[in-house]
């Protein structure tokens, strides 16, 4: 068996009509944060029934500027320990703290009520349900119709190479408050407002005023446009996906939801590992706990028994629409033959 035959973790699905958009941005001049990047606002916006959408330079600088729009320091906030480490560096770069919370094994998903800030992760396209006083939303495996209507949370995307849609790089911010994209939208770009003083009498020739030290965030055009060309097909990509779900459900036992990521529970993680490798299906595993890591061994963390358990046992295997149904079943046959499988 080739290389040829092996099949990736994740492929991304693109054709001509991204190419074509990157040819247009290229040719018009315009490579930075520009027409497209105003659209790509709008469409998405629009999809997830946000009254306000920003496209930034990623999903980790969306939630940095998130966290920074609440104008809170020295603030504890609370997030599961089983997330990539974006979602709990950038509290720590605002100026906050971090402590882990546990996870439920069904869902890999934070549930219950929670003083203080919290950060809900949906983890794998599951939709966590958990609450806090204050809720940012690390929304990188979740994009769905309508679902920041209402909300009063600041949610955050991603449109990283790795997720459902992709603009190669790439994070939204969805708001429904005013005052809060105002801000967001200086911080993006340095904390300039470009506009405010153009019919000012005291500065009538200034173009621009800098109100408060602010950040690099914004992407590109090229970015905006892939996302433009993607979001159309998100609908038929978790269509298909959800057909890889169900038929991973029906040989696993599993009754996952999630349709970013598709997870399995191993004995022997090491073992599982080597062996699909050396049948040239990559798996991954999403993620290894925080806590474990040097950089947060000093945060403070409830009891994480769950979050402990999925940590040794959790592997994620292939998952993304083209996939086909033969790789699908190569898929199934060997894991089944590497396994046995464990209920989470």
């Amino acid at each position: 068996m080739g290389p040829h035959n092996s099949i990736p973790f994740l492929k991304i699905h693109a054709g001509e009509e991204e190419e074509r958009a990157l040819i247009e941005v290229a040719r018009s001049k315009w490579w930075t944060a520009g027409e497209k990047t105003r659209q790509l606002e709008v469409a998405f916006g629009q999809y997830v029934g946000a009254k306000h959408t920003l496209f930034v330079s990623s999903a980790t600088e969306a939630l940095y500027l998130a966290y920074e729009s609440l104008g809170v320091k020295n603030q504890t906030f609370k997030i599961p320990s089983l997330t990539f480490t974006a979602t709990a560096a950038e509290v720590l770069h605002s100026g906050n703290h971090v402590e882990f919370i546990d996870v439920d094994r069904q869902t890999i998903c934070a549930t219950g009520r929670h003083s203080g800030p919290l950060v809900t992760v949906h983890y794998g396209g599951n939709r966590s349900e958990a609450q806090g006083d204050v809720t940012v939303e690390d929304s990188a495996h979740l994009i769905t119709r309508d679902q920041c209507r209402n909300s009063r949370n600041l949610v955050c995307f991603s449109l990283a190479y790795s997720k459902n849609i992709s603009a190669g790089e790439g994070g939204v911010i969805a708001t429904n408050d005013d005052d809060v994209y105002q801000w967001l939208l200086r911080a993006r770009s340095f904390g300039m407002d470009k506009f405010g003083l153009l019919n000012s009498p005291e500065h009538p020739d200034w173009p621009y005023s800098v109100e408060f030290p602010g950040w690099k965030g914004n992407a590109t055009d090229f970015q905006a446009a892939l996302g433009l060309v993607q979001l159309p097909k998100l609908e038929r990509i978790n269509e298909r996906r959800r057909v890889i779900v169900d038929h991973y459900n029906r040989e696993f036992g599993y009754h996952w939801l999630g349709v970013h990521l598709y997870p399995v529970f191993v004995e022997d993680r090491v073992r599982f590992l080597r062996g699909m490798k050396e049948a040239l299906i990559q798996c991954s595993v999403h993620y290894i706990p925080l806590h474990w890591m040097n950089a947060y061994r000093t945060c403070a963390r409830q009891d994480l028994r769950n979050t402990e358990w999925l940590g040794k046992h959790l592997v994620t295997i292939p998952l993304y629409p083209d996939l086909t149904d033969a790789e699908v079943e190569r898929i199934v046959s060997t894991a089944k033959r590497l396994g046995p499988f464990i209920d989470p």
